[in-house]
């Protein structure tokens, strides 16, 4: 890592981390940033979440207790923590969840009985009166009903009559097995692939879930920049338009990334990654290890595990280059899901770098913010530090003191100053 003394601008305020920790906050609300050994905390916009003993709590940053004993309901990829990127979020009640807006207030009057969490403006949830009676219901952010679709439409099309195409015993499972996580994603430019149990192949729907590209793919993801991957029967990778025209041959082996800001990752049978416009031309050649999706113009990069982080903009030019010591943080700042379950997902120092010139990045002995020249902002004894925006962020900081481990939670701004300061629930 490099030197927390290289910038004269920040040495006494590194000496002071060194020596004392921290100053610390006169603000102080009660919760955890970890739980059970996992990251549950999230600072989205002016809130951020914690967990407390009696649940799930929701926080301004002036520290007031805006919603407390939110318990998340198990969704169908897993149990995660509380999630409100989406300005809503989905809580445990009797029957199944309901969805609630940030104060706290149902946004309608469902109760869902599984659910999928937000990850862009719209999400597939499963309602059900009883075992049989079940349909997928399309929401969006604010708990207003896009499509509904029962079991008989979703069937219907596909061109599948179900009394002649399953046996008994297929049938009963039809019915009773309806929602399958993987077989359902939201809409994107107005389209969301749909599977067809009888085939065994995906196409796609519209937004009246009315058959619009046939069901002849192995796999199929969802559309962005007006395309879409799919695999055919042979394994291998192209993109359709939203029309069903084939636009970039099946000439990938390995699973391609979603074209943004014209540009789409593809990996070479070694495992080198290079970028591809729409018209299936290399315009970044295979030579990197490690390559992020492109986000309003601008990927990461690195060629080797030791090699430096790059910042590549659309022509492949060298934008920035950071310390080969540094690793960006390859998880979602705003969302649930892993990189491999959101379709949508963008690294999180590549928001940051873009949105706001500095990112956080991960060293060999903890994390750091830094800027687009490479200049660090802020570093010492963070354990974490997640979600900057606007000059703050999430931290943990840790240091081992006059024999015993130190350990502060909290929002901090750019000079480690302590805003907010998490402590353990009383109760």
């Amino acid at each position: 890592m490099k030197s927390i003394f290289k910038y004269s601008a920040g040495a006494l305020l590194a000496l002071s981390l060194i020596q004392n920790g921290p100053a610390f906050s006169q603000k102080k609300v009660e919760g955890y940033i970890i739980e059970n050994g996992k990251l549950v905390s999230q600072f989205i916009g002016d809130k951020f979440t914690l967990a407390r003993n009696n649940g799930y709590a929701i926080y301004n940053l002036s520290g007031d207790l805006l919603v407390s004993g939110i318990k998340t309901p198990s969704s169908l990829l897993a149990s995660a923590p509380l999630d409100i990127s989406h300005s809503a979020y989905f809580e445990k009640a009797a029957l199944g969840s309901i969805l609630k807006d940030l104060s706290g207030k149902p946004l309608n009057a469902t109760t869902y009985s599984k659910t999928l969490p937000f990850i862009t403006d719209n999400t597939p949830v499963l309602v059900a009166s009883t075992v049989t009676d079940k349909k997928i219901v399309y929401i969006d952010t604010l708990g207003k009903e896009i499509i509904s679709v029962s079991r008989e439409n979703y069937f219907k099309a596909l061109g599948i009559d179900i009394k002649a195409n399953f046996s008994v015993t297929d049938h009963f499972i039809a019915k009773t097995m309806f929602f399958a996580a993987k077989d359902f994603k939201p809409f994107s430019d107005g389209l969301t692939p749909i599977f067809n149990p009888v085939s065994k192949r995906y196409g796609y729907v519209n937004t009246g879930f009315t058959l619009a590209i046939p069901a002849s793919y192995t796999e199929a993801e969802v559309f962005s920049d007006g395309l879409a991957a799919v695999m055919d029967e042979n394994k291998n990778w192209g993109y359709i338009n939203k029309s069903g025209e084939l636009i970039v041959p099946y000439s990938y082996s390995k699973k391609p990334g979603r074209f943004n800001s014209g540009l789409a990752r593809v990996s070479t049978k070694t495992g080198k990654y290079g970028y591809i416009n729409q018209s299936n031309e290399i315009i970044i050649e295979p030579a990197y290890t490690y390559g992020t999706v492109f986000y309003k113009g601008f990927a990461l990069v690195r060629e080797t595990y030791n090699s430096p982080v790059l910042l590549l903009d659309i022509k492949g030019t060298i934008v920035a280059s950071f310390d080969p010591d540094y690793s960006f943080i390859d998880s979602s700042a705003s969302s649930n899901y892993s990189s491999e379950d959101n379709p949508f997902f963008v690294p999180e120092t590549l928001v940051q770098l873009v949105d706001y010139g500095k990112a956080i990045f991960k060293g060999t002995s903890g994390f750091s913010l830094v800027d687009k020249t490479g200049k660090e902002i802020l570093t010492g004894d963070y354990k974490l530090l997640k979600d900057y925006h606007n000059g703050k962020m999430l931290a943990h900081w840790s240091k081992f003191i006059d024999g015993k481990t130190q350990h502060r939670y909290g929002i901090i701004d750019e000079q480690g100053n302590f805003l907010i300061e998490f402590t353990e629930s009383a109760f």
